[in-house]
C-alpha cells in the first residue's frame, strides 16, 4: 500500500482544527501520515497540535514564522517525506469524507506514473456548523489543460493530491512568487504531465469570513464582482507566468501560449490573437467573455 502524506498549514486555526484532523484520521486509506506547519499562530492552535502529535505517531508538527499561505505550503513540500508516493494538501477548517484519499489514489494509480500528476475534485460547500448552504459549484465545462491553467485555476487546494514527481519538479527550483500553491501545481501538471478533475465531492468545504462564496446572488452582482476580481488579479497572473517561464524550460507550443498571454500587456495585436485562440480559455463562457473583454481593452 503506497504511502500518502497530508500537508497541512495552520494559522490561528483553533476553532476547527480538531474536526479537520479527526476527519483525516478517519480516512479508510490505511497508510497516511500528516505533516503540519504552523504559520505563526497566536491562538491555541500549537497546543492542540502538540496534543495530537503526542497521541498519534503518524502526525508530525513544526512551527514557523508567519510567511503566508503559499509560502507555508511550499515549505511543507520542501520538508515532505521522501518515502511517500502521494501528497494531499489540506486546509485547517474543513471535514474530509472517509473515502477522500482512497478515491484520489485509485484515480492516480491508473494514470501515467512517469510524469507529474494532479488530482483535484469538486467540493460540498457548508456553513460554519457544517450545515448545507445554497451555493452553485459549477462543473468544469472543458477538459483541464495548460491553456486553461495559464489564465484560470480549477484546482481547490484542499481537494488536491499530487504524485512524487510533481513534488520533485517543484523542489528543484524555488519560485519567488505564485498566486497560490494549488494553481502552481495545476500549471506544472498540465504543462509537463496529467490532470484529473473528479466531478464527485469528498470534502465539506467550510465557508466563513474571507473564503465565503455565493453571497452575490443576482447576475448583475456576480458580473460586477467577477469584473472587479479579474481586473485586480490580472497583474498577479502575469507575475506567476513570468516566474513559471523563468524557472522551467517549455516546449515550443507551451512557450508560445504563455508568451501570447504575456504580450497582451503591450500589444493590441497580441490581445486580438489571444482572445481568438481557442486553446486559451476559462471554464465558464461568461467568465471567458469577461476576462477576454478586459484583455482586449487593455484594462490592467
Amino acid at each position: 500500500m503506497k504511502k500518502v502524506q497530508v500537508l497541512l498549514s495552520t494559522y490561528n486555526g483553533e476553532a476547527y482544527i480538531k474536526e479537520q484532523l479527526d476527519s483525516i484520521l478517519a480516512q479508510d486509506y490505511p497508510n497516511i501520515s500528516i505533516l503540519i506547519r504552523d504559520d505563526g499562530s497566536k491562538d491555541n492552535t500549537s497546543i492542540i497540535l502538540d496534543e495530537y502529535c503526542n497521541r498519534y505517531a503518524n502526525i508530525t508538527f513544526y512551527k514557523g514564522s508567519n510567511i503566508g499561505c503559499w509560502q507555508s505550503f511550499m515549505d511543507l513540500v520542501q520538508n515532505s517525506d521522501a518515502s511517500a508516493s502521494y501528497f494531499a494538501f489540506c486546509d485547517q477548517d474543513d471535514v474530509w469524507k472517509p473515502g477522500k484519499i482512497s478515491a484520489a489514489i485509485k484515480i492516480l494509480e491508473g494514470m501515467n506514473q512517469t510524469v507529474p500528476l494532479l488530482y483535484c475534485s469538486r467540493y460540498e460547500a457548508v456553513g460554519i456548523n457544517l450545515e448545507k448552504i445554497k451555493v452553485t459549484i459549477h462543473n468544469i465545462n472543458f477538459r483541464p489543460s495548460y491553456g486553461n491553467a495559464i489564465i484560470q485555476n480549477i484546482c481547490t487546494g484542499c481537494t488536491a493530491v499530487i504524485n512524487r514527481i510533481a513534488v520533485e519538479i517543484s523542489k528543484e527550483k524555488t519560485p519567488n512568487f505564485m498566486v497560490q500553491h494549488d494553481w502552481w501545481y495545476y500549471l506544472i501538471a498540465s504543462c509537463f504531465g496529467e490532470v484529473y478533475y473528479d466531478e464527485n465531492s469528498y470534502i465539506l468545504y467550510r465557508q466563513h469570513g474571507s473564503n465565503e462564496v455565493g453571497a452575490r446572488t443576482t447576475r448583475i452582482e456576480q458580473f460586477k464582482y467577477r469584473l472587479k476580481t479579474y481586473r485586480k488579479r490580472r497583474g498577479n497572473i502575469y507575475k506567476q507566468l513570468l516566474e513559471f517561464k523563468r524557472l522551467y524550460s517549455l516546449n515550443a507550443d507551451r512557450k508560445e501560449l504563455l508568451d501570447l498571454v504575456l504580450q497582451t500587456r503591450n500589444s493590441f495585436k497580441s490581445r486580438v490573437k489571444m482572445i481568438m485562440n481557442k486553446n486559451i480559455y476559462r471554464q465558464r463562457l461568461s467568465d471567458d467573455l469577461i476576462y477576454k473583454f478586459i484583455i482586449l481593452i487593455g484594462d490592467a
